[in-house]
């Protein structure tokens, strides 16, 4: 179950409140955890309220059925040196409150792993999204930030479609390393450098899929990759103009 509220008034139209409920069950195609495969099913059920400023206000319920397939042979999940991932879904959302007909939303992301060194990694990453049927105005898809462009701010650019892709050269400089402290008694830690190269794409319509909508960031990170195994994220990106941004984060981006 899912919670969001803007906490302010949009100039544009927007969703300002946002309750989601989901269920998710998967059926594994394989017996082995190396080469994973399963086909997942999700229900989603979606009350919105969506307006801004001067907008009427307009409320909406809806049930979203999506079906995707999932494939994962990566050698780990912290830090992959082989291996990689791959996912396709389609949901079609019914509105239940308003006159509005089906609409559906495509997803592919795929992330690829390769060692090159000892302690380093090439990863590529694509994610790609695209709406059609009669989708609301509010379902924008937006672009930038720290799970994205790390040279622009989250949500710089927007548009009913997208396509984003990363190139990651990652080094660990302090593999593994285990420790003592008391209390919390043996825990390991490591360290890695990251340089990167984003780009990516976020358009309304075939007249907007230009060339001048194509943006890229580059930049360079640190990874700490703490006892719970997880990983904290430090970045700094720049893009062609010559802003940059500063992001910090946790969890694995891919």
């Amino acid at each position: 179950m899912s919670y969001y509220h803007r906490g302010d008034e949009p100039a544009d139209l927007q969703v300002v409140e946002r309750t989601g409920l989901n269920t998710w069950v998967g059926f594994p195609l394989t017996e082995s955890r190396i080469r994973f495969s399963q086909i997942t099913c999700n229900i989603i059920i979606d009350k919105s309220l969506s307006g801004g400023r001067e907008i009427e206000y307009e409320k909406m319920l809806s049930l979203s059925p999506q079906v995707g397939y999932r494939f994962d042979s990566r050698d780990s999940h912290v830090f992959p040196s082989q291996g990689g991932t791959f996912f396709s879904a389609v949901r079609a959302t019914y509105p239940l409150n308003d006159g509005r007909s089906t609409h559906y939303r495509f997803w592919n992301y795929m992330r690829r792993f390769r060692h090159v060194h000892r302690n380093g990694v090439i990863a590529v990453l694509s994610d790609f999204q695209y709406q059609f049927g009669d989708f609301p105005d509010y379902s924008l898809i937006r672009l930038g930030g720290p799970s994205s462009l790390r040279g622009h701010p989250i949500g710089r650019f927007e548009g009913f479609h997208r396509w984003y892709g990363t190139v990651e050269w990652r080094y660990k400089f302090m593999p593994r390393k285990v420790l003592y402290l008391p209390l919390i008694k043996a825990f390991d830690i490591g360290f890695a450098v990251v340089t990167f190269v984003d780009s990516g794409i976020a358009w309304y319509g075939t007249d907007t899929f230009t060339f001048d909508n194509l943006h890229g960031t580059a930049g360079l990170g640190l990874r700490l990759y703490s006892p719970v195994r997880d990983a904290l994220r430090f970045d700094f990106g720049f893009n062609g103009r010559g802003d940059y941004q500063l992001h910090f984060g946790s969890g694995i981006r891919f």
